[in-house]
């Protein structure tokens, strides 16, 4: 379901208004207007000059009067990506009884880690006390929370000139999950297979059943599992083949959050790019049939499971989300505890700026497999989504 967000009991804030180009132009004729007919004394240009200022004061109450009518409830889609395009629904009201209101622009305010872009739409018209349905299309740069703050409301309604602004409070938070992309099939064949699992050699691909043997048909079996050729060497029987499930071996994503870099945004960035590996690979080892297990050490080990069929992958994401950037603990060191059955039980990745050289230092780095999310050859690897 989308989240929404609706005014709360902080106070909204109008600016001042502002002249429109339009505006502008109309404010010189009224001046020239108001001398001519000061300077010659004549009765049709103070009629003018009357008309022209009216205008002007009926265009700056109805502004500002219809702008304190029009109330906006956000709808944030989910789940949210980091890097990835997503819509942003804006229902805009218009509380006014007597008139529509036209050309409203939204536009978001302090977006928090949304970068320089700036958030708009644009409701063309709002009937009176109506609604009217207003879009954007929004991307965060980084997974984590991200708060909403307020949305500020322009109009130039009704005749273009006063160009007014009203900042309405609409609080909310949301919670981006790892940008998801897509691991090299080649590395997912070599390394994780199950015809080079060294505990589950042979068993067949993604967890599917294998045959146990025969037992007599019961109401509830599935008729396609009925084995004819067994059954006809028993007169009066229907025998079906039992199966087992098998369940692939266990992999471990040990995550090494310390990621070192000259430039802070440099640093965030590959910190960004190995949380998003680790999430990818999670997703497409639980979709074969692997129970995934993501370690991170900051300084006490952490673990996020996720099991086939269970539900819980989306559990793992939001783990991943909120590992945040503070610094980390030796991960490497937990590894060494874990001792040689620990390697043999699980198939282990080893994902961080640095991995490789970790790997040649330890006495179990033949068992792991390295990722280096800032070596050149990790985009044959890993392939971000558009």
């Amino acid at each position: 379901m989308p989240a929404e967000s609706s005014p709360t009991t902080a106070l909204p804030r109008t600016h001042r208004p502002r002249l429109t180009p339009a505006g502008i132009h109309f404010t010189v004729i009224a001046v020239l207007t108001g001398f001519a007919s000061i300077a010659l004394a004549n009765n049709l240009l103070f009629l003018v000059f009357g008309l022209v200022a009216g205008l002007f004061v009926v265009s700056a109450v109805a502004a500002g009067s219809t702008l304190r009518r029009i109330s906006v409830v956000r709808r944030l889609p989910h789940p949210i990506f980091a890097q990835q395009r997503f819509r942003v629904r804006l229902d805009v009201g218009n509380g006014h009884r007597f008139w529509p209101v036209f050309h409203v622009e939204l536009e978001e305010l302090d977006v928090g880690r949304a970068g320089p872009r700036a958030f708009r739409a644009l409701a063309a018209r709002v009937p009176s006390r109506g609604s009217a349905e207003a879009v954007y299309t929004a991307r965060l740069p980084e997974s984590g929370w991200t708060t909403f703050s307020a949305i500020r409301v322009t109009t130039e309604f009704p005749f273009g000139l006063l160009r007014w602004s009203r900042d309405l409070p609409l609080p909310a938070s949301v919670l981006v999950l790892p940008r998801l992309g897509r691991v090299s099939p080649r590395l997912i064949e070599e390394r994780f297979s199950p015809s080079t699992s060294a505990v589950y050699s042979g068993l067949g691909r993604r967890g599917d059943d294998e045959f146990a043997g025969l037992k007599e048909y019961r109401p509830g079996d599935d008729p396609r599992l009925i084995h004819w050729k067994s059954s006809a060497r028993h007169p009066g029987r229907l025998l079906v083949r039992e199966m087992e499930s098998v369940s692939l071996e266990r992999v471990v994503i040990a995550l090494d959050l310390r990621i070192i870099a000259r430039r802070e945004k440099l640093r965030r960035r590959l910190l960004e790019t190995a949380v998003s590996f680790a999430a990818t690979l999670a997703g497409e080892l639980v979709a074969r049939g692997h129970p995934v297990a993501v370690w991170t050490f900051r300084p006490g080990l952490e673990e996020l499971e996720a099991r086939p069929g269970d539900g819980s992958l989306y559990g793992l994401f939001e783990g991943l989300a909120l590992l945040g950037t503070d610094a980390p603990g030796r991960l490497e060191d937990h590894l060494d505890r874990a001792g040689p059955a620990f390697f043999q039980q699980n198939r282990v990745v080893l994902v961080g700026r640095g991995a490789h050289r970790i790997a040649a230092s330890r006495s179990w780095g033949s068992l792991v497999t390295p990722v280096d999310p800032g070596r050149p050859n990790f985009a044959k690897l890993f392939r971000r989504s558009a």
